[in-house]
């Protein structure tokens, strides 16, 4: 670069702008700010930048959100608010008539220009300052401090560029990288480092330092090879690029001297996985942790990204939780929740003197099974991408400290969307016995979920055998073929488990759970089930036929912060500000992004657009991206919804959007939406959580029309296993409130609250309804739920608008039943959001008419 001093200025001679005056460098960037040093400078500036080509070999305009230059005829446009800047007369523009030009910066509603002004120039480069982490983001959020850049661009024409000098850049991005200044010395023509308080040192400036590089070279790639990892600059871009596309919920990022804290240099080794050592820890907080070193990496970094991706935004009870990692240069670590009871391989083949297979008992391998296939339905059906995980196996079923199981390793996974059902691999993974038919062969079907479904299968027939399904050491020939014995002892009906005596009850236990495996291991995957088929075959029928319930919940780490702001206008002092504080620091490592009140007034732009008002992770709850404390302001930031929430379409008909929105298939995959929302609150959580407040207003709709149950304020947190749950005075709104909440006549107060508050939402949905309206003239209406009771016994259409075919009468009148039996007075007859769902999809059918809600309080048995 041609580099020249006046004064106390730097001068660049650019090949098409001329000379410019160098305001900043940003070497790691390769950017360049400057002002244009020409003739005609004094009158319009931004003539060159908006007529001429800058592009050379060397130089190229800075790309990153460039702004537009509009031309008008007159005067009209509004600058004071929303960052435009102009008029400028001075453009010599002989192919637009326009005599008034307007530079519009970045990220700029353009339905703010009036209809006679025209774009004239797109990309003009807008100078931005950089820091180690790149552009500061603030700039763009702050109006004045944009406006400002922008009058520069337009009344001095600075501008902004890259270029592409790889010798000279190389070696002063890694300068500028470790904090020093980079300079240039001509004699020599090498690039040298400027160290703070020391002598300039001159990089590479002989060629016995030139020599000396290929050594040191040479010798990182014999340290490379030796550790097996192949690491290179490519593959760092590649993990630090994921990183920095992968959002603000990902998992906490630390540094290796923090992994060496954590694991006390590493002093406990507790295992060994595919790809490196596993090692004991104890965060700073004093929560237990397993540390994995990826030592044995296969060196193109995606085991890495695939466990960070998967299971790093994700909770569930049943998928071993990522807490942090570390990443830098060849080091790359993930750190999970710690297991003490090892994997399920270990008490499945008595590994070790202190284990025995006593502990599989048939009641505990059916809670180990339900919970494995419930983490495997999650990953399948749960999730914003569906993750195949293609690796389960005992192995990787570790045990917590009450031996639920957790699914691990995700290093093998593959994500991909929510409604692809074909996947594309090109090499078989997994771990030989437990790999599906059609990883090998094509000939065998297409590769889906249903390979994770075989491997699920092979494992349930391991634990039931106590074998493992390759074990040539057998002595009896006929029993080598693992599933040709299995196959013969569940069809002669023979005990699976040789040596150990059971009862009749417990051998149907046994031989259901091998039936359910044996489906699951069919070599066409059109013949396997689904995860959610197995649960739902497996265990109802299981329950029905023992004596006693089986206890099979499942968990999942997702505590809303939202629980403790029971309402933003409430009196705030010191005791709830220390309350808060301490949560915060209690909640640990998963939190959402906590932001100042400043940084809050940036993100909203001064809160100017207020888009509503209220009262205060599973696909079908609001995410809560971030939160501000501080003295009396609270403020929780949530993913924006742009369809606003259920009750407008319901309510409010647009007869632009409501009819079609509305149609019969639509309601019941909104029904189906919320109520698997709330299957996730009740039995997917650690702690289950009671909404208290499930109402049309409180249903928010994405992008895609797609259900957020939203709106925690008035939620409480309970034990898993705790069915009753005390208030001191009724929640929620009027309409959507349980009889139990008003009265403990009732019955208890339970998660079924929430049931009944369900159900009403899905009678006003059908009938289109507010369930309280006195406005309505024909009194026997009046009474919402007789009104909807008698049309749901005479048959009668619910919508009294707009044709219905057969098949749409049908499901209205499917919803409204399970409604109805959902607003039962009598909480033990109103069905679990588990139930719900089953009735829903039909796989519960012929659905009873239910008693009258608001008549009968006798017990009648749930459909």
């Amino acid at each position: 670069m041609q580099l020249s001093c006046s004064g106390h200025d730097t001068i660049l001679d650019h090949p098409v702008l001329g000379s410019c005056k160098v305001t900043a460098i940003y070497y790691r960037y390769r950017v360049i700010n400057a002002i244009l040093l020409v003739e005609s400078s004094s009158n319009c500036p931004l003539q060159k930048l908006a007529s001429t080509n800058v592009s050379t070999a060397v130089y190229e305009p800075q790309k990153k959100d460039g702004a537009t230059i509009v031309g008008c005829s007159k005067d009209s446009i509004a600058t004071n608010q929303d960052g435009i800047v102009g008029p400028r007369s001075c453009l010599n523009l002989s192919s637009h008539g326009s005599q008034l030009w307007y530079l519009v910066p970045p990220r700029t509603y353009m339905s703010a220009l009036p209809p006679d002004c025209t774009v004239v120039a797109k990309g003009i480069p807008i100078p931005y300052n950089y820091d180690r982490n790149g552009p500061n983001e603030n700039q763009y959020l702050d109006i004045s401090n944009l406006k400002e850049k922008a009058n520069k661009v337009i009344n001095f024409g600075e501008t902004a560029f890259t270029w592409h000098l790889n010798k000279i850049t190389n070696a002063c991005q890694g300068c500028e990288w470790n904090g020093h200044h980079c300079g240039f010395s001509s004699q020599r023509g090498q690039a040298f480092c400027q160290h703070q308080g020391s002598q300039v040192i001159l990089i590479a400036a002989t060629s016995s330092a030139a020599t000396l590089v290929v050594l040191l070279l040479m010798v990182g790639t014999t340290i490379y090879l030796s550790l097996k990892t192949r690491y290179n600059e490519e593959i760092h871009l590649k993990v630090e690029m994921f990183l920095k596309t992968y959002g603000t919920s990902k998992p906490t990022r630390y540094s290796f001297s923090e992994v060496k804290k954590i694991t006390r240099r590493f002093r406990e080794k507790i295992g060994h996985g595919g790809y490196g050592n596993v090692y004991k820890g104890e965060l700073p907080n004093g929560v237990p942790v397993a540390v994995k070193m990826l030592e044995n990496s296969r060196g193109d970094g995606q085991e890495f990204i695939n466990e960070v991706a998967t299971i790093g935004r994700i909770h569930h009870a049943n998928v071993l939780r990522l807490l942090g990692f570390c990443s830098e240069g060849t080091r790359r670590t993930l750190i999970y929740e710690f297991m003490p009871n090892d994997s399920l391989e270990k008490y499945i083949f008595s590994q070790g003197p202190n284990v025995s297979r006593e502990f599989l008992v048939p009641d505990k391998m059916l809670d180990i099974s339900l919970g494995i296939a419930r983490g495997m339905e999650y990953l399948h059906q749960g999730c914003n991408q569906r993750i195949l995980h293609f690796d389960i196996k005992p192995q990787n079923i570790l045990l917590d400290y009450s031996f639920n199981p957790k699914i691990s390793d995700f290093g093998l996974a593959k994500l991909c969307a929510r409604d692809q059902s074909i996947v594309t691999l090109t090499a078989a993974r997994g771990t030989m016995g437990y790999i599906a038919p059609e990883l090998y062969s094509r000939n065998f079907g297409v590769i889906s979920y249903k390979s994770d479904v075989y491997s699920f299968g092979m494992l349930v027939l391991e634990m039931v055998s106590g074998r493992r399904n390759l074990d040539p050491g057998i002595d009896n020939q006929h029993e080598v073929y693992f599933l040709e014995w299995i196959y013969e002892k569940v069809f002669t009906g023979q005990n699976l488990l040789i040596g150990t005596e059971m009862t009749q009850d417990e051998k149907y236990k046994v031989r259901k759970l091998a039936i359910v495996a044996l489906w699951c291991i069919q070599w066409n995957p059109k013949n396997r089930p689904s995860t959610t088929q197995c649960i739902n075959t497996r265990w109802d029928r299981i329950i029905e036929a023992s004596t006693s319930l089986v206890a099979a919940f499942v968990v999942l780490s997702f505590i809303m912060a939202t629980a403790l702001y029971l309402s933003l206008k409430s009196r705030y002092d010191e005791e709830v500000h220390l309350k808060v504080e301490m949560f915060l620091r209690t909640y640990g490592t998963s939190k959402p992004t906590r932001y100042s009140f400043s940084d809050v007034k940036k993100i909203t732009r001064c809160f100017k657009e207020q888009l509503g008002q209220g009262g205060f992770g599973s696909v079908n709850i609001v995410r809560l991206l971030g939160f501000c404390s501080e003295g009396t302001r609270h403020i929780l930031i949530y993913e924006f919804m742009p369809n606003e929430s259920l009750e407008k379409y319901i309510f409010f008909h647009d007869p632009n959007t409501s009819q079609e929105l509305l149609a019969p298939k639509k309601m019941l995959d909104i029904a189906l939406g919320i109520a698997r929302g709330m299957e996730y609150l009740h039995q997917g959580c650690n702690q289950r959580i009671l909404h208290f407040d499930i109402k049309p207003h409180n249903i928010l709709l994405d992008y895609n029309f797609n259900l957020k149950i939203s709106d925690f304020g008035l939620a409480k947190l309970c034990a898993r296993d705790q069915s009753i749950v005390t208030l001191t005075k009724a929640r929620g709104t009027m309409g959507y409130i349980a009889p139990e909440l008003y009265s403990r006549n009732f019955g208890e107060i339970s998660y079924k609250s929430d049931v009944y508050s369900f159900g009403m939402l899905v009678l006003e949905m059908v009938s289109g309804r507010r369930n309280s309206d006195p406005s309505i003239e024909d009194q026997n209406e009046v009474y919402f739920l007789e009104w909807i009771y008698e049309k749901v016994i005479t048959g009668q259409d619910f919508v009294l608008s707009g044709e219905m075919t057969e098949e749409d009468r049908l499901k209205v009148r499917q919803m409204a039943l399970v409604a109805l039996w959902c607003i039962q007075w009598n909480p033990r007859n109103r069905p679990s959001m588990t139930k719900v769902v089953n009735m829903l999809t039909g796989r519960l059918q012929n659905i009873q008419v239910p008693p009258k809600p608001f008549v009968s309080y006798e017990s009648h048995a749930v459909p």
